[in-house]
Protein backbone atom coordinates (compact mmCIF):
# COMPACT_ATOMS: atom_id res chain seq x y z
CA UNK A 1 0.00 0.00 0.00
CA UNK A 2 1.17 3.51 -0.77
CA UNK A 3 1.60 6.05 1.98
CA UNK A 4 -0.22 9.39 1.80
CA UNK A 5 3.10 11.07 0.95
CA UNK A 6 3.66 8.66 -1.96
CA UNK A 7 0.16 9.31 -3.28
CA UNK A 8 0.72 13.05 -3.07
CA UNK A 9 4.03 12.81 -4.96
CA UNK A 10 2.40 10.72 -7.69
CA UNK A 11 -0.38 13.27 -8.07
CA UNK A 12 2.10 16.11 -8.30
CA UNK A 13 4.28 14.25 -10.81
CA UNK A 14 1.23 13.42 -12.92
CA UNK A 15 0.05 17.05 -12.78
CA UNK A 16 -3.33 15.94 -11.48
CA UNK A 17 -3.69 19.12 -9.45
CA UNK A 18 -3.61 22.40 -11.35
CA UNK A 19 -5.39 25.13 -9.36
CA UNK A 20 -5.57 28.62 -10.80
CA UNK A 21 -2.88 30.92 -9.45
CA UNK A 22 -4.45 33.84 -7.52
CA UNK A 23 -1.95 36.30 -9.03
CA UNK A 24 -1.40 34.59 -12.40
CA UNK A 25 -4.11 32.53 -14.13
CA UNK A 26 -7.17 33.39 -12.01
CA UNK A 27 -7.73 36.75 -13.71
CA UNK A 28 -7.36 35.45 -17.29
CA UNK A 29 -9.74 32.58 -16.48
CA UNK A 30 -12.46 34.93 -15.21
CA UNK A 31 -12.03 37.27 -18.18
CA UNK A 32 -12.30 34.37 -20.65
CA UNK A 33 -15.31 32.83 -18.87
CA UNK A 34 -17.12 36.18 -18.80
CA UNK A 35 -16.38 36.74 -22.49
CA UNK A 36 -17.71 33.26 -23.37
CA UNK A 37 -21.08 34.12 -21.80
CA UNK A 38 -21.80 36.32 -24.82
CA UNK A 39 -21.33 33.62 -27.46
CA UNK A 40 -23.10 30.42 -28.54
CA UNK A 41 -25.70 30.44 -25.75
CA UNK A 42 -23.06 29.83 -23.06
CA UNK A 43 -24.55 32.01 -20.32
CA UNK A 44 -25.71 29.14 -18.12
CA UNK A 45 -22.53 27.12 -18.56
CA UNK A 46 -20.22 30.03 -17.81
CA UNK A 47 -22.24 31.04 -14.76
CA UNK A 48 -22.06 27.42 -13.63
CA UNK A 49 -18.24 27.46 -13.87
CA UNK A 50 -17.77 30.88 -12.28
CA UNK A 51 -20.01 30.03 -9.33
CA UNK A 52 -18.24 26.69 -8.89
CA UNK A 53 -15.04 28.71 -8.51
CA UNK A 54 -16.61 31.28 -6.16
CA UNK A 55 -18.10 28.60 -3.91
CA UNK A 56 -15.33 26.01 -4.08
CA UNK A 57 -18.00 23.35 -4.43
CA UNK A 58 -17.97 19.95 -6.08
CA UNK A 59 -19.57 19.70 -9.52
CA UNK A 60 -22.42 17.57 -8.16
CA UNK A 61 -23.36 20.04 -5.42
CA UNK A 62 -24.52 23.20 -7.17
CA UNK A 63 -25.84 21.68 -10.42
CA UNK A 64 -29.24 20.64 -8.92
CA UNK A 65 -29.85 23.95 -7.11
CA UNK A 66 -33.31 25.49 -7.46
CA UNK A 67 -34.64 28.93 -6.52
CA UNK A 68 -35.47 28.88 -2.83
CA UNK A 69 -38.53 31.14 -3.04
CA UNK A 70 -40.28 28.42 -5.07
CA UNK A 71 -39.92 25.95 -2.19
CA UNK A 72 -41.86 25.60 1.01
CA UNK A 73 -40.03 25.96 4.33
CA UNK A 74 -39.93 22.16 4.71
CA UNK A 75 -38.71 21.63 1.14
CA UNK A 76 -35.84 24.06 1.70
CA UNK A 77 -34.52 21.77 4.44
CA UNK A 78 -34.06 18.89 2.00
CA UNK A 79 -33.36 20.56 -1.34
CA UNK A 80 -30.24 22.28 -2.68
CA UNK A 81 -31.24 25.86 -3.36
CA UNK A 82 -30.27 29.51 -3.66
CA UNK A 83 -31.85 32.17 -1.44
CA UNK A 84 -31.31 35.76 -2.56
CA UNK A 85 -33.28 37.73 0.00
CA UNK A 86 -32.24 38.97 3.41
CA UNK A 87 -34.21 37.25 6.18
CA UNK A 88 -34.36 37.29 9.96
CA UNK A 89 -32.24 34.15 10.29
CA UNK A 90 -29.96 34.16 7.25
CA UNK A 91 -28.80 36.62 4.65
CA UNK A 92 -28.47 35.57 0.99
CA UNK A 93 -27.02 32.04 0.81
CA UNK A 94 -26.62 28.84 -1.17
CA UNK A 95 -27.60 25.57 0.50
CA UNK A 96 -26.18 22.19 -0.56
CA UNK A 97 -28.22 19.22 0.63
CA UNK A 98 -26.54 15.92 1.49
CA UNK A 99 -23.03 16.55 0.20
CA UNK A 100 -20.30 13.97 -0.41
CA UNK A 101 -19.55 13.57 3.30
CA UNK A 102 -23.24 13.20 4.15
CA UNK A 103 -23.58 16.67 5.65
CA UNK A 104 -25.60 19.67 4.54
CA UNK A 105 -23.77 22.92 3.87
CA UNK A 106 -24.89 26.54 3.82
CA UNK A 107 -22.63 29.25 2.35
CA UNK A 108 -23.23 33.01 2.51
CA UNK A 109 -23.30 34.77 -0.85
CA UNK A 110 -20.58 37.31 -1.51
CA UNK A 111 -21.28 40.39 -3.59
CA UNK A 112 -20.11 38.94 -6.91
CA UNK A 113 -22.04 35.70 -6.46
CA UNK A 114 -25.23 37.49 -5.43
CA UNK A 115 -25.12 39.89 -8.38
CA UNK A 116 -24.39 37.04 -10.80
CA UNK A 117 -27.31 35.03 -9.39
CA UNK A 118 -29.68 37.98 -9.65
CA UNK A 119 -28.79 38.18 -13.35
CA UNK A 120 -29.02 34.38 -13.55
CA UNK A 121 -32.58 34.42 -12.23
CA UNK A 122 -33.66 36.55 -15.17
CA UNK A 123 -31.64 34.75 -17.86
CA UNK A 124 -32.59 31.27 -16.58
CA UNK A 125 -36.29 32.08 -16.91
CA UNK A 126 -35.74 33.51 -20.40
CA UNK A 127 -33.74 30.43 -21.48
CA UNK A 128 -36.38 28.04 -20.18
CA UNK A 129 -39.11 29.91 -22.04
CA UNK A 130 -37.12 30.07 -25.29
CA UNK A 131 -36.43 26.33 -25.20
CA UNK A 132 -40.06 25.44 -24.60
CA UNK A 133 -39.60 24.08 -21.09
CA UNK A 134 -42.64 23.53 -18.93
CA UNK A 135 -43.25 25.90 -16.03
CA UNK A 136 -41.94 23.31 -13.53
CA UNK A 137 -38.56 23.26 -15.29
CA UNK A 138 -38.02 26.96 -14.65
CA UNK A 139 -37.22 26.25 -11.03
CA UNK A 140 -33.60 25.36 -11.82
CA UNK A 141 -30.80 27.86 -11.23
CA UNK A 142 -28.92 26.17 -14.09
CA UNK A 143 -31.56 24.83 -16.53
CA UNK A 144 -30.54 22.07 -18.95
CA UNK A 145 -29.82 22.92 -22.57
CA UNK A 146 -32.43 20.45 -23.80
CA UNK A 147 -36.00 19.98 -22.65
CA UNK A 148 -35.39 16.24 -23.08
CA UNK A 149 -32.81 16.24 -20.29
CA UNK A 150 -33.50 13.52 -17.71
CA UNK A 151 -32.50 15.72 -14.78
CA UNK A 152 -33.81 19.07 -16.02
CA UNK A 153 -30.67 20.90 -14.95
CA UNK A 154 -27.27 21.69 -16.46
CA UNK A 155 -24.54 19.32 -15.32
CA UNK A 156 -21.65 18.85 -17.75
CA UNK A 157 -19.35 21.80 -18.42
CA UNK A 158 -16.25 19.83 -19.37
CA UNK A 159 -16.15 20.87 -23.04
CA UNK A 160 -16.97 24.48 -22.21
CA UNK A 161 -14.25 24.55 -19.55
CA UNK A 162 -11.74 23.29 -22.11
CA UNK A 163 -12.67 26.14 -24.48
CA UNK A 164 -12.40 28.72 -21.70
CA UNK A 165 -9.06 27.25 -20.62
CA UNK A 166 -7.68 27.44 -24.16
CA UNK A 167 -8.86 31.01 -24.62
CA UNK A 168 -7.22 32.01 -21.32
CA UNK A 169 -3.97 30.29 -22.32
CA UNK A 170 -4.08 27.84 -19.41
CA UNK A 171 -2.44 24.48 -20.10
CA UNK A 172 -4.37 22.25 -17.68
CA UNK A 173 -7.60 22.84 -15.77
CA UNK A 174 -10.35 20.48 -14.63
CA UNK A 175 -13.63 21.22 -12.89
CA UNK A 176 -12.20 19.99 -9.62
CA UNK A 177 -9.25 22.34 -10.12
CA UNK A 178 -11.76 25.18 -9.72
CA UNK A 179 -12.48 23.85 -6.23
CA UNK A 180 -8.75 23.61 -5.57
CA UNK A 181 -8.42 27.21 -6.78
CA UNK A 182 -10.86 28.28 -4.08
CA UNK A 183 -8.60 26.61 -1.54
CA UNK A 184 -5.51 28.25 -3.06
CA UNK A 185 -7.06 31.70 -2.71
CA UNK A 186 -7.91 31.07 0.95
CA UNK A 187 -4.34 29.94 1.60
CA UNK A 188 -3.02 33.09 -0.09
CA UNK A 189 -5.26 35.19 2.17
CA UNK A 190 -4.01 33.33 5.27
CA UNK A 191 -7.48 32.08 6.12
CA UNK A 192 -7.27 29.97 9.33
CA UNK A 193 -7.11 26.24 8.60
CA UNK A 194 -10.29 25.51 10.53
CA UNK A 195 -12.25 28.09 8.53
CA UNK A 196 -10.80 26.78 5.27
CA UNK A 197 -11.88 23.26 6.22
CA UNK A 198 -15.44 24.44 6.86
CA UNK A 199 -15.64 26.32 3.56
CA UNK A 200 -14.38 23.28 1.64
CA UNK A 201 -16.73 21.06 3.65
CA UNK A 202 -14.07 18.48 4.46
CA UNK A 203 -14.68 15.95 7.21
CA UNK A 204 -10.92 15.20 7.37
CA UNK A 205 -8.47 18.07 7.88
CA UNK A 206 -5.76 16.03 6.09
CA UNK A 207 -7.77 16.38 2.89
CA UNK A 208 -7.83 20.16 3.33
CA UNK A 209 -4.03 20.12 3.52
CA UNK A 210 -3.83 18.76 -0.04
CA UNK A 211 -5.71 21.78 -1.35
Amino acid sequence: FRTRAQIERERDDGMKRNPLGPSTTLGPFLEAAWSKRKTNNNVTGCDYLILMLLWGCRKSEHAPCVWGELLSEEERKKTSHVWLEDSGTYGPYVFFYWTKNGRNMRLPLGGMARTLLERRQISAAEEAAERGFKQSSRRWVFPAKSKFSKTGHYSDAKDLLDRVREEAGIERLTRHDLRRSFGAVMTTLDVPRGVEKRFLNHADSDVTDTY
